[in-house]
């Protein structure tokens, strides 16, 4: 569903007078982003300020300093533009570089601190390469529009130029924010009341006209063959070096030269299975040297290699980012799994849980038993050991042993 809101009055009369300077060919005086280095492309669309172009190539598809004239929102045919562009950098995440509106004029994707809020960061692709939080920011309505930094500017009537990527609408309180699929991007980002609200894909989910990875040289030659890391935010990798660009990484014969999606994915299908999480994607994803749940390694002109697991990995959709789970015995809060209570807290456990018909449940000095030694009553805790208050009759599974021959 569109979002929409209805420009204030002062927000028409900030476009109208302080923005009147503006047209739409980017000043090279200001400040400037090569667009044919970086790997974001398209338009975004929002009612107050019109569209948003994230690269020159947009308007000059052969990169020589002159509009196309194409498509509408471009400059007159021949007219100089700069350079400029917005890039994701997918090994970190990070977002840099410029936008422009021939409204607002040019938009920064890393603009420095302090933010307006939480979180405190530049526009970020997180980790499972699909959502996107941070913010970007207009210049003009920075205080220093230069450098693009500083408190509102003055002459801006208090707005601040900030865009805030993903959040709670101060409207109607509903979620918004946007998102990365393959290599569309969809969804809203929210600028206050001048920029207002800021769509991804104003055509539709997945539409190429709207804002994308790649574009036209704005990613140059084909992923998986053109000698660099590109796409994938789950390793440093490239080309042969990486299981992504393999129909199935256990066999080195199924590499694709031609295949444009770095992003390790199952049976090499991005767009029907989605990536893979870290702990069965075959790479060692924080340089422990272990790989997956499962143990195997993809190593260039072998395939997959068997190995140690990766104790990050709880399971194979987990993370191996993830620190390993650690506990600190005595300090009053049960750290699953490794404890089962701590000091006092037996985490809602009582002899009678235990298996016994009263008594004081206690905990063991190492938290990772409990103390059933004041429990009373015949009972059965089924914990492999004949602990106070369980016999043979009471208690088979523990006190009753059986040696095989």
């Amino acid at each position: 569903m569109k979002k929409s809101t209805i420009l204030s009055l002062v927000a028409v009369l900030f476009l109208v007078v302080i923005l009147g300077s503006f047209t739409n060919i980017p000043d090279s005086s200001q400040i400037v982003r090569a667009g044919t280095g970086e790997n974001v492309s398209g338009w975004a669309w929002s009612d107050n300020i019109g569209w948003i172009s994230f690269n020159s190539l947009n308007c000059d598809a052969d990169s020589d300093g002159f509009s196309d004239g194409v498509p509408v929102d471009c400059p007159a045919f021949g007219t100089a533009i700069p350079n400029y562009g917005v890039n994701v950098d997918f090994q970190t995440g990070d977002f840099s570089g410029y936008a422009w509106s021939e409204n607002i004029g040019w938009i920064n994707f890393a603009p420095v601190g302090p933010y307006p809020e939480a979180p405190n960061e530049i526009v970020k692709l997180n980790t499972d390469g699909t959502t996107i939080t941070g913010w970007a920011r207009a210049c003009a309505g920075a205080a220093d529009v230069a450098t693009c930094s500083g408190a509102a500017n003055p002459s801006a009537g208090g707005w601040d130029g900030w865009i805030k990527l993903s959040g709670v609408s101060p409207i109607d309180g509903s979620s918004y924010g946007v998102t990365l699929n393959n290599e569309f991007f969809n969804g809203f980002a929210w600028g206050d009341t001048v920029v207002g609200w800021v769509d991804f894909n104003f055509n539709g989910l997945n539409d190429s006209n709207g804002v994308i990875i790649g574009g036209p040289t704005a990613s140059v030659g084909i992923e998986c063959s053109n000698g660099s890391d590109d796409t994938d935010i789950e390793d440093i990798l490239a080309d042969k070096a990486d299981p992504g660009c393999y129909g199935d990484p256990s066999n080195i014969n199924t590499y694709d030269a031609t295949d444009d999606d770095e992003r390790n994915c199952l049976n090499n299908d991005c767009i029907t299975n989605g990536v893979l999480p870290e702990c069965s994607d075959w790479v060692d994803n924080d340089g422990d040297g272990l790989c997956d749940f499962s143990g195997e390694c993809f190593v260039e002109g072998i395939g997959l290699v068997p190995g140690t697991p990766d104790t990050d990995c709880g399971s194979p959709n987990s993370s191996e980012s993830t620190p390993p789970i650690t506990a600190v015995c005595g300090n009053g809060t049960v750290e699953t799994p490794i404890e089962v209570c701590d000091g006092v807290n037996l985490n809602s456990e009582t002899c009678i849980t235990q298996g016994f018909t009263g008594g004081a449940l206690g905990c063991s000095s190492s938290c990772d038993t409990f103390n059933v030694s004041s429990c009373t009553g015949a009972g059965c805790n089924n914990n492999g050991i004949c602990d106070a208050g369980e016999t043979a009759f009471s208690c088979a599974s523990d006190c009753l042993k059986f040696e095989e021959f």
